[in-house]
């Protein structure tokens, strides 16, 4: 007794042991057949799988079928899933880019793209300095003195108008390179 599957394209048909014909249609198993071993050898390997290799391409058939890449549907779903939630992040990203990009575009005096202007004629606010204390890169050394203390010249850029340590140390006290490092890394 063994299995025996249609692998052809077409209609075939294979001689029992019986003596009578089995046809069995493109794809289609037939479960516990007699057929003689010498059947078996002479029968066309192109058409027909038999025993063990008849029931592993029936459970091979039986997974989910892959698309034409290779991939079955839980794996496309996967990846979907994946790509939306990337999609996702990079939109968050994206929104995040414009808020600071209209932040920037508040301490550009001149209009040339970039922070501050070219000539800070009227006194820096309290506020515009304090954000501009607060976009002070702590990695640049143009951003502060050898002292360690917030350069006053890359404030009163950031901020778009004059500037002076008074105001600097009335604002931010404690302000130092260090100070904001310690910001930096604790994020």
């Amino acid at each position: 007794m063994t299995i025996v599957k249609n692998i052809a394209a077409g209609p075939r048909g294979i001689a029992l042991l019986s003596g009578a014909m089995l046809m069995l249609e493109p794809g289609q198993t037939s479960d516990d057949v007699e057929i003689a071993k010498d059947e078996i050898a002479a029968a066309d390997k192109a058409s027909f799988l038999f025993g063990k290799d008849a029931q592993a391409h029936s459970e091979a058939a039986s997974e989910p079928a892959p698309d034409e890449e290779g991939m079955s549907t839980e794996a496309l779903a996967a990846a979907l899933a994946r790509a939306e939630s990337a999609e996702a992040r990079v939109d968050a990203l994206l929104v995040e880019n414009e808020e600071l990009k209209a932040k920037l575009a508040a301490f550009d005096h001149d209009g040339d793209g970039h922070p501050g202007g070219t000539a800070q004629t009227e006194p820096a606010s309290d506020e515009s300095v304090n954000t501009a204390l607060e976009l002070l890169d702590p990695t640049k050394d143009e951003d502060w003195t050898a002292a360690g203390l917030p350069a006053v010249d890359a404030v009163a850029t950031l901020a778009g108008g004059k500037v002076t340590r008074d105001q600097i140390k009335a604002l931010a006290p404690d302000l130092t390179r260090e100070a904001a490092k310690a910001a930096l890394a604790k994020g």
